[in-house]
């Protein structure tokens, strides 16, 4: 098969790789010839970097490679929903939570990386064979300290790298051993000019051979160096060596050296480091604010975090968790987080860090939802984003702690447009289930939480079971008396009418009327902007001529208040209303000038309704293959779950039309290939396509492969501009941007931007 441009979510390269050539190639030779190869080995032996050297060398795969990263994953129900945000895909369904993922996967050939199994095996394994039964171009490349144990796994055991042996005199160059390139390239990191000379030979030696090899052991030592020499490590590591003769002795010799490794490293810490280390291990990822509220107390004060941060950095206990972004974040590796979490314990000060932590995340939560339709709406919607990791384990605590149920559930309401716009319908609905019935307090939130719950489960196909929790929520929200409360309660009512009654539009409307009501005398602008926007739809259904005035408030609301995401959502829903007064041309243009902003936020519904709208217009004006191509990314967005709002009520007749158009212009072989190029998209190439900055899929308009959006950002690369920059200047997410320039990178084979920008010099 020939090579392909690269697909998926995969960095360009594991990051500080360092020999393995002959471990990388046999993973390599594993993974063309068997569908499952799992990477077993000791914590900190170096699975995930050889997963993902090995992955991004191998080619042929048409839809590219994806890695899933499973270690804070909050248990195994979330495994299916882990990889379905790994693939863009939402959360609709009233199956099973694996059936959309093998619906989307049956006809794809790509590879999948699952890192860190070991913690939910058993569900890794169900899924994998579940997976690999439906979709036979699937191959999957998993990490693991236990094989998964499913037919025809390949297993492929990573031993820890070469060390100088004991028995013969250290002469020569040393680093013909693993082991040693790895110390000395990562001392060099820290002590820049470091060398093994005749002084120290002996020493590295002696290091390496009593940390077994294993590099995470390897790399905490030469973090060392910049306070102490490499003859003082040594000595240390005999000291503590003896220090720890006592630990269990059923555990392997290696996973003995590592934990001796990971205790003296953090005995060389000082107090106040090794506090922070243990506190901030309930951390998914975090920054510094969060750092500063959660970790603080017990002899840290805030001013000196970023002082313990940085030390913590500088000892390899904390690594960037990315490099680019306007706010630094951090994170552990998982063997290193799980000590801490042993530390934390120790001190019992669990519980008390953990209330911390739920309650830094449950005030972020709240003041997202507070910033809606403002200025600040898109940060915030991204700011959750990123902290999804956290709040979900923010919400699993209040779940365990007797004291903390009202937080888990006022988390699930706070982030419900995580659930509904994201596409995360199960998730939240799972959150909220659990939190409804752990907190029974009669409160204005358990009301709002029934009513989204109610509203969710009917979106998921049991309308049924949504009306009677709507209808708990109603009673509640009456005996509340908040008008707030109960115009959301409403407004959810109105949203069940309009989606499981087409002949009662009508009564529909006359709620959301009274929702708008009680939200404009609440003042509670997020509501309203909701009310209209189903009064829109809600009145386009029924023909009347007043959608048109409900979807401009809608509009009217965002640019009044500088809030961008609400204003992207008044020009889809005027631009769906304006298709079905029969006026395309300004409907088709509106749809193209909310989808930036609806990318910027990973509104997948959105974003699926207004590629509608321009699938529609092309079939419209004889585009018929350009459709077709919108029309797969519609299926490929959702994947295959729920009825989105292009293709609900009235609205489906337009699409259906333009599938009919579409398929008779093309004929039977040739719509199904246009439809099947569009499913291969993701989010964003998707929108990338739809605005013109590609002119067919898998096609590039430049010989190094570059597409022109690629190109595009090269060339602000070599203005100077920042990530941030860019991502402003094209009005895309900064994730995006550096999602672009790993591509660049693999594709020019450059390994900096400083790169990128000398060679756009030289074509000028």
């Amino acid at each position: 098969m020939s090579e392909q441009p690269r697909r998926g979510n995969l960095p360009v390269h594991a990051a500080g790789f360092v020999g393995r050539r002959r471990e990388v190639a046999e993973v390599r030779r594993l993974l063309g010839a068997n569908r499952l190869v799992t990477i077993t080995g000791v914590g900190g032996v170096g699975k995930t970097r050889l997963a993902i050297e090995a992955a991004a060398r191998t080619r042929g795969l048409p839809d590219g490679i994806w890695l899933a990263d499973l270690t804070v994953v909050a248990g195994p129900d979330l495994v299916a929903a882990t990889l379905k945000d790994t693939f863009g895909l939402a959360d609709r369904s009233a199956r099973s939570a694996l059936s959309p993922l093998v619906d989307f996967l049956e006809d794809k050939e790509l590879l999948l990386v699952l890192d860190n199994c070991e913690q939910l095996i058993d569900s890794c394994a169900a899924i994998v064979a579940k997976l690999q039964a439906a979709a036979r171009g699937i191959v999957v490349l998993a990490t693991s300290r236990q094989p998964l144990r499913v037919t025809g796994e390949q297993v492929f055991t990573l031993e820890p790298l070469a060390t100088p042996d004991p028995e013969s005199s250290p002469s020569g160059d040393l680093t013909e051993y693993e082991s040693v390139r790895l110390f000395v390239d990562r001392a060099r990191a820290v002590v820049p000019g470091f060398a093994v000379t005749d002084g120290n030979r002996a020493a590295v030696a002696a290091v390496c051979r009593r940390l077994d090899g294993i590099p995470l052991a390897i790399e905490l030592a030469a973090a060392r160096l910049p306070a102490l020499s490499v003859q003082q490590i040594l000595a240390r590591l005999d000291d503590r060596f003896r220090l720890l003769t006592g630990g269990p002795r059923t555990a392997p010799d290696r996973q003995r050296t590592l934990a001796y490794t990971l205790t003296w490293s953090y005995d060389l810490c000082t107090p106040n480091e090794r506090a922070l280390w243990a506190r901030a291990s309930v951390f998914a990822d975090f920054d510094l604010p969060a750092a500063e509220a959660v970790c603080i107390g017990d002899g840290i004060n805030q001013h000196e975090v970023f002082e313990l941060v940085a030390g913590l950095l500088d000892k390899s206990v904390l690594s960037r968790a990315d490099g680019a972004g306007v706010t630094a974040r951090y994170r552990m590796l998982e063997t290193v987080r799980q000590y801490g979490r042993q530390r934390l314990a120790e001190s019992a000060r669990t519980d008390r860090v953990q209330r911390r932590h739920r309650a830094y995340f449950r005030d972020l939560a709240v003041r997202a939802e507070a910033e809606r339709v403002s200025p600040h709406e898109v940060y915030w919607l991204q700011q959750l984003l990123r902290e999804l990791p956290n709040l979900r384990l923010a919400i699993q605590s209040g779940l365990t702690d007797p004291g903390g149920a009202h937080d888990a559930l006022r988390i699930a309401v706070a982030v419900q447009d995580l659930w509904i716009g994201a596409g995360r319908y199960r998730e939240g609905q799972r959150w909220l289930t659990r939190a409804l019935a752990a907190d029974r307090q009669p409160t204005p939130v358990r009301a709002q939480a029934l009513a989204l719950a109610g509203f969710l489960t009917t979106l998921l196909g049991d309308p049924a079971a949504g009306q009677r929790l709507l209808d708990e929520a109603q009673t509640l929200s009456d005996r509340t008396g908040d008008p707030a409360t109960r115009a959301i309660v409403t407004m959810h009512r109105s949203g069940q009418v309009l989606l499981t009654r087409p002949d009662g539009l009508a009564d529909g409307h006359a709620l959301t009327e009274r929702a708008l009501t009680d939200a404009l005398i609440a003042g509670d602008l997020r509501t309203q902007s909701l009310c209209h926007l189903n009064s829109a739809t809600t009145l386009a259904f029924l023909g009347d001529p007043r959608a048109l005035d409900h979807a401009e408030q809608v509009r009217e609301l965002g640019a009044d208040h500088g809030a961008q995401w609400t204003e992207a959502w008044g020009r889809l829903q005027l631009a769906l209303v304006r298709w079905h007064r029969g006026e395309p041309q300004p409907a088709a243009t509106l749809a193209g000038e909310a989808l930036p902003l609806l990318r910027a936020v990973h509104d997948s519904w959105g974003a699926g309704a207004a590629l509608s709208v321009l699938a529609w217009g092309a079939a419209r004006d004889g585009r018929h293959r350009y459709a077709a191509r919108l029309l797969g990314a519609c299926q490929a967005i959702r994947g295959g779950e729920g009825t989105p709002l292009a293709e609900l009520g009235a609205f489906a007749a337009h699409h259906d039309q333009c599938t009919r158009e579409t398929r008779a212009a093309l004929g039977a072989a040739g719509y199904t290939t246009a439809v099947d190029q569009g499913t291969h998209f993701t989010l964003d190439e998707a929108i990338d396509y739809a605005l013109g900055a590609t002119t067919t899929p898998r096609t590039t308009a430049d010989p190094t492969g570059l597409t022109r959006r690629e190109q595009e950002i090269a060339a602000l690369i070599a203005e100077g501009l920042t990530n941030r920059e860019i991502a402003a200047r094209l009005v895309i997410s900064q994730r995006t941007v550096e999602s672009h320039i790993e591509h660049i990178l693999a594709k020019l084979g450059f390994t900096t931007r400083t790169h990128i920008a000398a060679w756009i010099a030289g074509r000028r």
